[in-house]
Formats: C-alpha cells, sequence, structure tokens
C-alpha cells in the first residue's frame, strides 16, 4: 500500500567540492551539516575520511522503516476495511431515512389528496339526480352525509402507530399533537419534570376515547418442519424484517431464512449457518439486533453453561453468510437455594441497543456498549428471591422485576435504578405493554392481570384481568410464562402451558386508558411450548415440544 522513500532527492545536491559528478558517497563523521556530508567518487582522492556508499546507507534507514511500515499496514487495512463497510452502511443508512421519510410524506400528501377528492365529488353535483332527489323527498336534497371526524380518527390513529420509528425525535411529538388536534381531543404535552413518575414525551387527552382497528383476525398455519431428533429447541428469535429466524438447541443456534416459507411456499427449510462454541449447552436466551447500524442483524445468545456470546454477521469472499463470535463472558456455577437458579435468564436488549441486561440467581446485571467494548456496567440485588419476569418499559427508564413473592418496580434516576414500588403478590413473568400498563401472570393461573399507573397515587394498580379460553389445566401451566408485546399491532403474546393466546388492545389517545380481549388461543399437547412472534406481527414462529416440530404461521385479517 505504502512504499518507503526518501524525502531528498540527491539528483539535486552536489557534493562537498563541487565536482559536476552525482554524489554516491556519504560521511558518518559526527557534526557535520547535510551539505557537508555529500561527496562523489571524484572526491576521493582529496580526503581522508572513510566514506560510505550512500545505497548501502539508505538500505541501512530502510530496512526497520520497512518492517515498521509493514506493521502498521497489517493493523490498517482490515480497519479501513471496516470503515469501508461504515461508509457504506452510512450511505445505507441515508438511504433508508430518506425512504422513511418519503413514505411518511406520501401517506400525508395522499390523504390530503383524498380529502380534496371528497369536496371535488360533493362540489361536483348532478342537476337531475338533485332534481329527482327534490321531487321524491318533497322538497328537500337527500344525500350521503360526509363524517370527516370518522375518517380522521381512522387515519389519524394508524398515522400515530407508524411514528414509533421517530421515537426520539422532537418533530414527532409535533406531529403527534396535531394528530390528536384533528381527531378532536384537548392536548397536554407533559414532560418528565413536570411528573417525575411519568416516562418522558407522554401525552394527556380529553376526553379519553379508544380508537384502534378492531377487525378480526387469527394466525393462520403456514408450514412446520421437524427438528433432529437428538436435539431439541430451548429458544426462538426473528430477526428486524422477519427475513431471518433462529433457533436455540442443544448444542448451538440454527439460523434460518423465514423467506422462502411465506413467499415460494417452499417446504424445505434454507439453512443459513449453525453457529457452535466448545462446551455450550442449552441455548436459552436469544436475541437479534435489529437497528440499522453495523450490529444489523447480529445477535446475543446464552446457554444453559452460562456464557454469553454476542455474533456478529458478516458475508464472506464466496459471499455466504456467516455469524463470528466478537464477545464472551462466562459465569462460575453458584449453590444457590432450590426455588432458585443461577442460570442466566430473560435476556433483553434496550430500545437503543447500546445495553443488554438478565437475571441471574438473584440478582441483575447490565452490560453497556461504549468506547466500542461491552463492559459490565450495573447490578441490582433483588433480595434472596428467585427472579420469574423481567422487563423494561419502551421509554427506558422503568424496570419491572417478578419474583417469587414481589413485582418490583424501579425507576432510572442518574443513571441509577431506584427502587420505586413493591407489589406483594406470586406470581411470574411481567410485560410491559407501554410506558403506562405491564402485564402479570399469577401463579397457576388461567387468567393475565394487567397493571396501570395511576397518576393520582403515583403508582402501579391492577386494573383488569383477561381470562384464557382453552382447557389448560393448573399442572401444566408453565412456571415461567413468556410475555411478548407488539407495538406495530397492539398484540400481546402470551405463552401459558400448553396454550397460545394472542390478546388484542385498542388504546385512547394518550395510552392510558385501553380495552383487551383474547383474540385468539391456540392450544398444543405439550405443556411447554415455546414462541416467538415478529416486531410487526405478521409472523408467529411456535416449537411443539410433543412432536420436536417448528411451526409458521401468518397473521391474516378477516374480512
Amino acid at each position: 500500500m505504502f512504499t518507503v522513500k526518501s524525502k531528498e532527492n540527491f539528483q539535486d545536491y552536489s557534493c562537498k567540492f563541487k565536482h559536476n559528478q552525482p554524489v554516491s558517497l556519504i560521511s558518518l563523521q559526527a557534526n557535520l551539516l547535510p551539505n557537508q556530508r555529500l561527496y562523489c567518487k571524484e572526491c576521493i582522492d582529496q580526503i581522508e575520511q572513510d566514506l560510505k556508499p550512500i545505497q548501502g546507507v539508505l538500505k541501512i534507514i530502510e530496512k526497520p522503516l520497512k518492517q515498521r511500515l509493514k506493521e502498521y499496514e497489517n493493523e490498517l487495512i482490515p480497519q479501513l476495511q471496516q470503515l469501508t463497510r461504515i461508509s457504506g452502511t452510512i450511505y445505507q443508512l441515508r438511504k433508508t431515512i430518506i425512504q422513511e421519510l418519503d413514505d411518511f410524506e406520501n401517506r400525508v400528501n395522499n390523504f390530503i389528496n383524498r380529502l380534496k377528492d371528497i369536496g371535488k365529488e360533493m362540489a361536483n353535483y348532478s342537476f337531475f339526480d338533485c332534481l329527482n332527489s327534490l321531487i321524491k323527498n318533497s322538497g328537500e336534497l337527500d344525500f350521503e352525509p360526509i363524517d370527516l371526524k370518522k375518517i380522521n380518527e381512522k387515519w389519524c390513529s394508524e398515522t400515530i402507530s407508524s411514528l414509533i420509528k421517530f421515537e426520539y425525535y422532537e418533530e414527532k411529538n409535533k406531529i403527534q399533537i396535531i394528530l390528536n388536534q384533528l381527531i378532536g381531543k384537548k392536548v397536554m404535552l407533559v414532560r418528565q419534570e413536570d411528573t417525575k413518575n411519568k416516562p418522558e414525551h407522554t401525552f394527556q387527552q380529553l376526553p379519553r376515547t379508544i380508537i384502534g382497528n378492531k377487525k378480526p383476525f387469527s394466525y393462520e398455519f403456514k408450514t412446520k418442519f421437524q427438528l433432529n431428533e437428538k436435539v431439541k429447541c430451548y429458544s426462538l428469535a426473528i430477526n428486524h424484517d422477519n427475513s431471518l429466524f433462529a433457533i436455540g438447541q442443544d448444542d448451538g443456534i440454527k439460523i434460518m431464512e423465514i423467506q422462502f416459507y411465506l413467499q415460494k411456499q417452499k417446504q424445505n427449510v434454507n439453512q443459513l449457518a449453525i453457529l457452535r462454541e466448545k462446551g455450550t449447552q442449552r441455548v436459552q436466551n436469544l436475541v437479534f439486533f435489529k437497528k440499522k447500524t453495523t450490529m444489523l442483524n447480529s445477535l446475543i445468545s446464552t446457554s444453559e453453561d452460562q456464557l454469553i456470546t454476542i455474533w456478529s454477521k458478516y458475508t464472506n469472499f464466496f459471499n455466504k453468510t456467516n455469524w463470528n463470535p466478537i464477545f464472551r463472558v462466562k459465569y462460575e456455577y453458584e449453590i444457590v437455594r432450590k426455588a432458585a437458579t443461577s442460570q442466566i435468564q430473560f435476556l433483553q436488549l434496550n430500545f437503543a441497543e447500546n445495553e443488554f441486561f438478565f437475571s441471574r440467581s438473584y440478582s441483575i446485571y447490565f452490560y453497556q456498549f461504549a468506547k466500542q467494548s461491552w463492559t459490565s456496567e450495573q447490578q441490582i440485588q433483588i433480595s434472596s428471591e428467585c427472579i420469574t419476569g423481567l422487563s423494561i418499559n419502551p421509554v427506558g427508564n422503568q424496570l419491572i422485576v417478578s419474583s417469587h413473592w414481589n413485582i418490583t418496580i424501579y425507576e432510572l434516576i442518574n443513571s441509577i435504578w431506584i427502587l420505586k414500588q413493591k407489589i406483594q403478590i406470586i406470581g411470574t413473568g411481567v410485560c410491559y405493554i407501554n410506558n403506562f400498563t405491564f402485564s402479570f401472570y399469577q401463579k397457576q393461573s388461567q387468567a393475565v392481570s394487567l397493571y396501570s399507573f395511576d397518576s393520582n397515587i403515583k403508582q402501579y394498580i391492577k386494573t383488569s384481568e383477561i381470562i384464557y379460553k382453552g382447557t389448560i389445566k393448573k399442572e401444566e401451566v408453565s412456571y415461567y410464562q413468556i410475555g411478548i408485546f407488539v407495538a406495530f399491532k397492539n398484540l400481546l403474546l402470551s405463552i401459558n402451558g400448553s396454550a397460545i393466546n394472542i390478546l388484542k388492545f385498542s388504546f385512547s389517545s394518550d395510552f392510558q386508558n385501553y380495552e383487551c380481549n383474547l383474540a385468539q388461543s391456540i392450544e398444543l399437547r405439550d405443556g411447554n411450548l415455546n414462541g416467538s412472534i415478529s416486531d410487526n406481527g405478521e409472523i408467529l414462529i411456535i416449537y411443539d415440544p410433543s412432536l420436536n416440530e417448528i411451526q409458521i404461521r401468518e397473521f391474516q385479517e378477516q374480512y
């Protein structure tokens, strides 16, 4: 890449005695000026100094310089390749952001044109049709009323849901205020400094009308495939655009392509890669990175042997996709009470994807990405109780932990998690629905309890309970229930024993009032199901241990 070369060109220099000859010799005597060191062959008879050939001296000087340069190049070339990839990714990011803004702008402009077209249709009337209406209705015109408020409510509620991708932009709040005003609500923006117990950037509206899409839907079976009889599935994860999903197995991670199922209707599985590390046992947690950064489609895994690994996606020379481990941390086994476990559980990424956290034994551990590396940041000790559930709110400033006897709620204040509330109740599994509501599963119950933030007493209180359909026996209810909320469709996936339940939410514009109902219940034979749902709610993946198979289902609205 680089060539060692002297800044001085010796052809531009003359010897000490000004002979008209190229300089070829040099004196190594100390304390001489540069022009006093150079000699030509004709100078040899006129001096008694020991002279050395310039080319020989150049070789002596350049040998260590070349070695130093080679070492630098060996480190530099891979870095330049990575930086070039960053440049390409930034270019793609710019295109993605511009495309998202263009799509949003087109959505607004199309709605403007639609409203104008309605006005044009109203203005352009048929004389004879109106005359017939006058005659038929005794001098009064009969026409279909235009409910602009209803049109606004439907479009605005859908548009508010699409604003989630612009969550951290101030302009998003301004747009949401205007949308709420179009619906006809009084809007007051409430900042965290006004009421510190409420998350930042929330909206309070009166009256609180429940809005949302209430069309019936179901997750219809699409296809399935069998796992090897010697392995089982312990975790599932779907990437940001539903093109990949990962299966955590006994001896590693299997990365699959999901597009083959949905687009080409093929039964064969397209396996991209198998990720293994020596000694890995039972991959129990999987989380994809979903932000459009250099970590996109990378993933974090944890295994029964208490190993945490971050796998970075890359494409090799032959254009084959694979994943390399770029970060590892391994914990030692601890002796804990029978009811507790020293295994790593409830692995999650925060919204910004610069921090991940998990529970282990009686504590919660936080790792943060800073200065190009992941480092342990903080640890919360949950007294001596076994942790049975963990969830962080969308804003990232509240954390809910369920244990054997309590629900504890923590708030992030000055980068420290502070205990704010404790609810005494026996149960397992928590999941934030939004910044004001979370779900909780009482022990051996066929119902999900919903807790909401009461702004008067500044605490969460139980507001409703949704009973599951099905015939789940109490002894079959899984100890750690799985709850995943899909904000894009306002759905809660709840896996409870041998049943998979889909709950549909409709919210008021300030998200503090809601309606909830059981939209679908899928019952299988085994009481230890596993599953995951995509961010947009289009794909549901289920592992049925009784058949040792993976099912893929697709969201379908019923018209």
